[in-house]
């Protein structure tokens, strides 16, 4: 496609659209949502634009009222990467130079839980996740996102240099999931405001497509603190 690798190019034809349907039935509240993209390349010295999109739902419900309510929501579809928290890719690129949207995932489900007037407590699940849409020219030159051809042999170790980091280790995310729980407790809250004092914890992997040199999966654990005031807060 002739492009500049050091430059950034949008692939967006126009805006993305989104409609969304809420209710509130009395005992929770539910939401349904649509999403369409469109992608645009220049191959074969003419515009080619794709569709993408997804739908999705969410709900929160107290399953014990005032004490412990249940959330949950998730998001499927094609091209839909930007739109979770990780950040995985919209489009792969195809032999012809086409962009093709990826099929993707995006799930969470939670519970928080009220013991007191005072503390909150809480516990996450999430994922998001990536479909392989690769492409082989010859059997031996790979394209596309997760194909079992590239090349991840120097996933393991440090590299000489940005570049050859690059062409040996692809690394193609497949799968990040995330378990965390934490609490929040009002050590105060009256006329003059809140502090709040939270603590949490979490558990993230990283997961990537096989290639060549294997598929190399990353973890990390996190702990964090916080003090907060909110003044004049209720």
């Amino acid at each position: 496609m002739l492009l500049n690798p050091l430059v950034n190019y949008s692939t967006d034809i126009g805006p993305d659209v989104v409609a969304k349907f809420t209710v509130d039935p009395g005992w929770g509240h539910i939401e349904l949502y649509g999403l369409g993209r469109a992608f645009r390349s220049r191959a074969n010295f003419s515009n080619r634009t794709i569709f993408g999109g997804g739908g999705g739902a969410g709900a929160i419900f107290p399953v014990i009222p005032k004490l412990l309510d249940v959330q949950a929501d998730f998001l499927i579809g094609d091209g839909i990467g930007r739109y979770g928290t990780v950040g995985l890719p919209d489009v792969a690129v195809k032999p012809t130079g086409v962009l093709v949207p990826i099929p993707e995932l995006q799930a969470l489900v939670g519970l928080v839980g009220h013991p007191t007037d005072y503390i909150d407590l809480y516990a996450y699940a999430g994922l998001e996740q990536a479909s392989q849409t690769s492409f082989t020219v010859n059997g031996t030159l790979p394209f596309g996102y997760g194909n079992p051809l590239c090349n991840n042999t120097a996933c393991l170790h440090e590299a000489a240099s940005a570049a050859a980091a690059a062409t040996n280790c692809a690394a193609n995310t497949s799968r990040v999931w995330q378990v965390t729980g934490g609490f929040w407790w009002d050590v105060y809250k009256g006329d003059f405001g809140r502090l709040r004092v939270g603590g949490q914890g979490s558990y993230t992997e990283r997961q990537v497509f096989a290639g060549l040199g294997g598929g190399p999966n990353t973890n990390e654990g996190i702990f964090m603190a916080s003090l907060r005031y909110y003044p004049f807060a209720p």
